[in-house]
């Protein structure tokens, strides 16, 4: 028996399932309900509705805690703040307001803990892009409100990481960011695709 149901993923049985397995069918599927019934009863319980509180990330991960529930790590170091437990391990979590904490990872957002003139949050992402080619205008891949600062890294002789404003004069390329568009032109001596990395510091629209 496989079919589950999409939410909580219940087995049941299937109309091709054969006749001499249904106790096992009928055990699996009620091994399923017992699960289910049991993170809903656990969530109810004290231990389940308080938050799990560690003074670090490795004590914290020595407690398991109930699907959706919170903890939190108050030591004084990089680990501080909330968490959610996702069945498996402690998720660190962020509200919209926190501030960057040093970290990141690529395309994703993150707030810097400031804000723009006009009271919009000031956001930071660093998005790869691999293959442009001479003449090409590729979307962002997400919504810019203001684009206050940009900066573009590629490779250069070696494979090193090189920075630049805009002018790339190893590959002999030019790229442009606005809100809307990366804009790429390159000399007739560069024939080859450009991968580049671009650090965006900017201010999201509304939702």
């Amino acid at each position: 028996m496989t079919a589950t149901t999409p939410i909580y993923g219940l087995s049941y049985p299937e109309g091709s399932d054969l006749v001499s397995t249904a106790p096992d069918s009928f055990k699996s599927m009620a091994d399923t309900f017992e699960k289910a019934l049991d993170q809903v009863d656990r969530r109810t319980t004290p231990e389940g509705v308080k938050p799990a509180v560690a003074t670090t990330l490795e004590a914290l991960r020595q407690i398991t805690g109930v699907i959706g529930q919170t903890g939190f790590v108050t030591g004084g170091n990089d680990d501080n703040g909330p968490y959610v437990w996702d069945g498996a391990q402690w998720v660190k979590t962020r509200t919209a307001d926190m501030p960057w904490n040093g970290t990141w990872r690529l395309n994703s957002r993150v707030y810097t803990g400031r804000k723009w003139v006009d009271g919009r949050r000031i956001c930071m992402q660093v998005r790869e892009y691999k293959n442009l080619t001479n003449n090409s205008r590729t979307p962002p891949g997400f919504r810019i409100y203001s684009l206050l600062d940009y900066r573009v890294i590629t490779q250069g002789k070696g494979g090193s990481l090189q920075p630049y404003l805009a002018t790339d004069t190893y590959w002999h390329s030019e790229v442009t960011v606005t809100p809307s568009e990366i804009i790429v032109r390159k000399g007739a001596s560069n024939t080859s695709a450009l991968n580049v990395w671009i650090v965006y510091i900017y201010t999201e629209p509304d939702a």
